[in-house]
């Protein structure tokens, strides 16, 4: 007879088993299965059959997410620190500009002064020279007054030979000089009340005498 207990055989006659000491039944009671399996097989029938399983296939596609998220976050931060690379080195263009159009506009201004300051120059040293005596003055050895012509003389348009003739003077006529200017060649022309010029004298003729 097999015993429930130890599940070792025994005698048929046999009451109690001679291995354990457990009574033996005649009709054998249910198997029990031994203690591990028994706690397995209660934890199955603990867990019910329809529970969600769990669902290890999101795995990848949170991993995917986090990635994504990463690689938009470094997109984004490349993009914000590209504009802002981009706007310091606008502001350094517009600042080089900046100087450089003070510095144009410094020199500009510099150039101005320069210039103002020679023409004051200029402007005092003609008033210098206006104010002193005409340089000419002593040149011209003739005074306006009246003349008397040595020759036969031609009056002209203006103090030239190749001025156009306008009329004539006569030898020991006399004819008054209002002013008296140099021309061409060392000449010295006199001019009449007229308006027309008569020649005084050149380097090689005295034409007008002064009147005593």
């Amino acid at each position: 007879m097999l015993c429930q207990n130890c599940q070792k055989e025994n005698p048929e006659s046999a009451k109690v088993c001679v291995h354990c000491g457990k009574p033996l039944h005649d009709t054998p009671p249910a198997f029990h299965p031994p203690k591990e399996e028994e706690d397995v097989v209660l934890k199955m029938e603990k867990q019910p059959s329809d529970a969600p399983r769990p669902n290890h296939s999101k795995t990848p596609m949170i991993v995917a997410i986090v990635l994504g998220g990463l690689i938009v976050l470094g997109i984004g931060f490349a993009v914000l620190f590209g504009l802002q690379y981009s706007q310091q080195m606008d502001q350094k263009d517009d600042q080089i500009q900046d100087l450089m159009e003070e510095n144009d506009q410094a020199w500009e201004s510099l150039q101005e002064e320069r210039e103002a300051r020679q023409d004051a120059e200029e402007k005092a040293q003609e008033d210098d020279l206006w104010d002193q005596e005409d340089p000419w003055e002593d040149s011209v050895p003739f005074d306006p007054g009246t003349y008397v012509a040595n020759y036969n003389m031609v009056l002209r348009k203006g103090p030239d030979y190749d001025a156009d003739r306008v009329g004539s003077l006569k030898k020991d006529e006399s004819v008054v000089i209002q002013s008296v200017q140099e021309g061409a060649s060392q000449s010295y022309w006199g001019k009449t009340s007229s308006g027309s010029f008569v020649c005084i004298q050149d380097p090689d003729y005295t034409y007008l005498r002064k009147s005593d």
